[in-house]
């Protein structure tokens, strides 16, 4: 029998659990592990790995952004607990295809994205391996970490972005159509951790719950919902970006799959109440010249609708 990742994290809880320990804040199942620190700052630590085959093609993507890529998904993870990245460790599986150019224009990608967040790599470990590995662990802090399930029955959602647009970027390299300055390869390739926005976030509303989207919006939402709540999308499409319905319709494809399960946006997710959302869509728009996109809104009924009907579940298993 395969093993689901959920299977895998829930039988990880089992073991690791550590409630004696009152400095481990959250352990497993968020997008950080949290530790109280004796400061005043929470310390929030993630790990994300890239293997060649499965999450890149070698072939496909050039090291710089392989690089920016590999840092910045880890980055999203802090992001979205409202916290700042400071530290990273880089854990490197390399073969005889990557030469020293390669692996010049890969740390350039890396040191790139690690300027632009004030992220700093100081260790790691490189190993001979088959297929080329790319581990990041990033170390951040925040004041206040949130958290991925602690949503109400009034909640709505919002994201910091229109989603699709990645999983079109896929669709296009196994089409072998990666062309040049594409608005969808440019966010599959090159994503971009929404760092400040998290943290706006967490200044200006009291009690909300995130997370990023590295697995698609339909997978975040039905984390939020942790078999306690239902959802249901806005009926008036605001939340489904024309760009992505145009280039779905004319190439004979589901839009609504890519929407919901194409996974690699790295947006956030955010549920809060709707008064909060009033309240602070203005300051937002103000500060980073676009719109938090009201999605829909959580509630006490089982399922995730759409149009009336409830959605077949079509997330990317990895296992």
């Amino acid at each position: 029998m395969n093993l689901s990742e959920f299977e895998i994290i829930k039988l990880a809880n089992k073991y690791f659990s550590y409630i004696d320990n009152k400095d481990i804040v959250k352990s497993i199942g968020d997008d950080c592990a949290v530790i109280k620190n004796n400061s005043n700052y929470f310390q929030v630590m993630t790990s994300d790995i890239l293997i060649e085959k499965n999450h890149f093609l070698f072939e496909k993507i050039t090291p710089y952004n392989l690089g920016w890529k590999s840092l910045a998904v880890n980055i999203s993870d802090i992001a979205s607990m409202g916290a700042f990245p400071r530290y990273a460790l880089l854990s490197l599986g390399i073969n005889k295809k990557v030469n020293y150019n390669w692996l010049e224009e890969f740390y350039k990608g890396i040191l790139d994205c690690s300027k632009k967040y004030d992220c700093y790599v100081i260790g790691g470990d490189t190993v001979f391996s088959d297929l080329i590995v790319v581990n990041f662990s990033v170390i951040g802090y925040t004041n206040k970490p949130i958290y991925r399930k602690e949503i109400k029955n009034d909640y709505v959602l919002v994201t910091t972005d229109y989603h699709g647009y990645s999983g079109i970027g896929l669709y296009l390299i196994l089409k072998n159509q990666d062309i040049e300055d594409n608005i969808f390869l440019e966010k599959h390739y090159k994503p971009v951790p929404r760092v400040n926005e998290a943290l706006f976030l967490k200044d200006n509303v009291e009690d909300f719950c995130m997370m990023d989207t590295s697995d698609g919006l339909y997978q975040s939402i039905k984390f939020m919902c942790n078999n306690k709540y239902g959802f249901i999308f806005n009926s008036n499409n605001s939340w489904i970006d024309k760009k992505i319905v145009d280039f779905c319709n004319k190439n004979n494809l589901s839009y609504m799959d890519f929407i919901l399960f194409g996974g690699e946006d790295y947006e956030l997710s955010i549920a809060m109440s709707y008064n909060d959302y009033l309240n602070i869509k203005d300051k937002y728009y103000k500060n980073f010249g676009k719109e938090l996109i009201l999605v829909g809104k959580f509630t006490n009924e089982a399922g995730i609708i759409y149009s009336n009907k409830s959605i077949e579940d079509k997330t990317f298993n990895h296992f």
